[in-house]
């Protein structure tokens, strides 16, 4: 396992606006990650966050000055309504966060083993994505659960 630091912007969008904007095209250029992640949507709590950064074994939980600019310039270009064409400066910033997620090199294990003659299920390492895929993962590891209870015949 190995972190992933994730960082984002809350900003104040007025009105009832919502934009909402995913993109990971190799052809988009920006100067963040090699993943080329970015991202505007509407925050249930108020607000659009924006973001974002990929950024694999960053153990790193501040926010780096400069990305958070970055990231609110790179926002801006691709949605000038954010601040009405004026600029990050007129970006209303309700918070800055990093997020460090665990990350498993060769993807997320959702696989039962047998310890110690007891069934363990495990479902981790989904790195910046375990909200998204949380639904998928939880119903397989929910089928890995029922097949670990199931009643076996004895001989």
């Amino acid at each position: 396992m190995k972190p992933t630091s994730c960082a984002q912007a809350q900003v104040q969008t007025t009105g009832k606006k919502k934009f909402v904007i995913s993109c990971n095209e190799p052809s988009v250029s920006h100067d963040l990650c090699p993943s080329r992640l970015k991202f505007l949507t509407g925050d249930k709590g108020g607000g659009t966050l924006l973001g974002g950064s990929y950024q694999r074994g960053n153990w790193d939980s501040q926010l780096d000055p400069s990305l958070a600019i970055r990231i609110m310039k790179r926002a801006v270009d691709l949605c000038p309504a954010l601040t009405g064409g004026k600029g990050i400066e007129h970006l209303d910033i309700i918070r800055h966060g990093v997020g460090l997620r665990p990350y498993r090199h060769g993807g997320t294990r959702i696989e039962k083993e047998k310890i110690n003659e007891v069934w363990t299920v495990h479902n981790y390492g989904h790195g910046g994505f375990g909200y998204q895929s949380s639904y998928g993962c939880s119903q397989k590891a929910v089928r890995l659960v029922n097949e670990a209870l199931a009643p076996r015949p004895r001989i």
